[in-house]
């Protein structure tokens, strides 16, 4: 049996698809979301091509990031636009220059990675429960030469906040709602000593932003980053590229709204 190109076996489940006539509205909708993803793969490895594998910019202008296996939206990240709505917290933080950062939720090692290229003096420890993230999470870091600074693992137990006592340690945390049983600091007081930056996933677990609040509100100062439209935020340097294009460059394929809090200690 012949192999098919990616091209070939992208036609070929569209076709499949489409002969599913049960809902036709569900059909089109499922059609469309497989063509704008591979248009967008395509578009990205194009992209990849004009900036040799490097952000292009946001916080992490410069940060080699060329992975077949980046987890989620590869296009927004390259660009230097994936969420783009709190990059000012990521600036802020990066201007404070911490001497440790807590990457809970490192994925395939953007941020991990960023905040050591961008934090020379600082220590960032990565972690996810995927053991293939891990991989990439060093490969990342050995591509932009701040493996030595990094220390990768697996899932973070929250009594292991207490191991940072004393240092000026940032948290960074992306865990797809699980943050209402980890960021805690009634079951971790270590927590009360550190600034957290942290997506809370209020589209799963409703009334979480409220939570966090409740639990920080007179040990930290408490800015919100919402969610933005990208159309017409960002202004690249992307000849010969259309609108469309564009959009699905800068597409980040969200569940639903998941607002940023940068925590600061009071």
């Amino acid at each position: 049996m012949q192999q098919l190109t990616p091209n070939e076996a992208v036609l070929e489940i569209i076709r499949r698809a489409a002969s599913d006539k049960t809902d036709p509205v569900k059909t089109i909708n499922s059609i469309l979301y497989m063509v704008a993803s591979w248009k967008a793969n395509v578009l990205a490895h194009e992209r990849l091509t004009m900036s040799q594998g490097r952000v292009m910019s946001g916080p992490f202008q410069g940060m080699n990031f060329y992975f077949n296996d980046t987890l989620g939206c590869f296009a927004p990240k390259l660009l230097g636009v994936y969420e783009m709505e709190m990059h000012a917290f990521v600036n802020e933080a990066i201007a404070k220059q911490y001497e440790a950062v807590i990457n809970i939720g490192c994925a395939e090692g953007y941020y991990a990675v960023g905040f050591a290229t961008k934090m020379p003096n600082s220590i960032v420890h990565a972690h996810d429960i995927d053991e293939k993230l891990q991989g990439v999470t060093l490969r990342v870091a050995e591509k932009n030469n701040v493996q030595n600074r990094m220390k990768i693992g697996g899932l973070f137990e929250g009594s292991r906040f207490a191991e940072f006592t004393g240092k000026r340690t940032l948290v960074f945390c992306d865990i797809e709602g699980a943050e209402r049983e980890l960021i805690d600091p009634a079951a971790y007081p270590a927590l009360l000593d550190m600034d957290i930056l942290l997506e809370c996933h209020e589209c799963f677990i409703p009334g979480l932003r409220d939570i966090m609040i409740k639990r920080f509100e007179k040990t930290h100062t408490i800015t919100w980053a919402e969610p933005q439209l990208r159309w017409g935020k960002f202004n690249l340097d992307l000849p010969d590229i259309d609108d469309l294009d564009l959009c699905l460059l800068a597409y980040e394929n969200r569940s639903g709204a998941t607002p940023w809090g940068y925590f600061k200690k009071k």
